[in-house]
């Protein structure tokens, strides 16, 4: 998570799911994406290089990703109020 979802939080989905083959799912989310918002492109040339397979790589907000139950944990690059709100309402899933 972070707060425009444009490179970090990008990169580290991208990671995970490459890195955890399958045994994890990584997502990626921001508080503020902009509407026409991409990801970096430095980033994603990054990705490539080094061979990892780029499948559904967008700036998505909170309502794009996985069901907050489904969340097992939360890696976040920034704590704004939002992001704030969002662990919290992890945190209090079933």
């Amino acid at each position: 998570m972070c707060t425009y979802n444009s490179a970090r939080s990008i990169l580290a989905e991208a990671l995970l799911n490459h890195i955890g083959k399958g045994r994890f799912k990584g997502f990626s989310a921001g508080s503020s994406p902009r509407g026409d918002q991409q990801p970096n492109p430095l980033g994603l040339k990054v990705l490539r290089a080094a061979g990892i397979v780029l499948e559904r790589m967008m700036s998505d907000s909170f309502a794009g990703i996985a069901p907050v139950s489904a969340i097992g944990f939360v890696v976040a690059q920034c704590l704004g109020a939002s992001v704030g709100a969002l662990l919290a309402r992890v945190l209090e899933a079933p």
